[in-house]
């Protein structure tokens, strides 16, 4: 499975709740590369950053799945998001 946008392969079975709302695996990482992009570009340039982001948005979806540690699926997302997208942006 892919976000074909985003190109971000979409390998772990995961589910998260945001305000109450169940969200799919591929909804809730577009949300969160979707924040993850909001940011201006010198915020999101290092994997340090995408690690500090990871942190801070982690609790905001609730994820039920195999990984005990949200920070590390999230983190994963992003700096595969970031690997993905240097020097394209």
């Amino acid at each position: 499975m892919f976000i074909q946008h985003l190109g971000i392969p979409g390998s772990c079975s995961l589910m998260a709740n945001r305000e109450g709302t169940e969200m799919h695996q591929v909804n809730a990482r577009h949300e969160i590369i979707r924040e993850w992009r909001s940011l201006p570009k010198e915020l999101r340039q290092t994997d340090e950053q995408a690690a500090a982001f990871a942190m801070q948005i982690k609790d905001k979806y609730k994820f039920s799945s195999d990984s005990a540690d949200p920070y590390q699926t999230v983190k994963g997302w992003l700096l595969c998001y970031l690997s993905l997208t240097r020097g394209t942006e």
